[in-house]
């Protein structure tokens, strides 16, 4: 099923495994380290519980090069700089997002029927 990485079951019928890879790449003769994060969720089951005849597959990815999980400093004013920058990166996409499905260009929305 899943050849690479840790896989979790967070319930019956349900597969989710994530892989982590790091690259290194020169950019204007700058090494820089990317991180590129994989996804790969099954369904076999449904949340109600009924079978699937053919599973269903998603896949999802990101490039990162923000790396929140280590610290920079050991000076608590800049950890608290950098962490209140990636808090604010963070809602900002947040924001993006919501817009978006808000936006007149988002998904189409049909009024409530009874």
């Amino acid at each position: 099923m899943f050849a690479e990485g840790p896989v979790k079951t967070p319930r019956a019928g349900k597969w989710v495994g994530d892989i982590v890879v790091t690259e290194r790449m020169e950019i204007k003769e700058t090494l820089s380290t990317f991180k590129r994060i994989v996804r790969v969720t099954e369904w076999t089951i449904d949340k109600e519980g009924q079978f699937l005849l053919v599973p269903d597959i998603t896949l999802e990815g990101w490039w990162t090069a923000l790396d929140l999980e280590r610290l920079p400093s050991g000076m608590f004013a800049t950890n608290d700089l950098v962490m209140t920058l990636g808090a604010f990166a963070h809602n900002i996409l947040c924001f993006i997002g919501q817009t978006g499905l808000i936006a007149p260009f988002g998904p189409v929305r049909h009024s409530a029927k009874r």
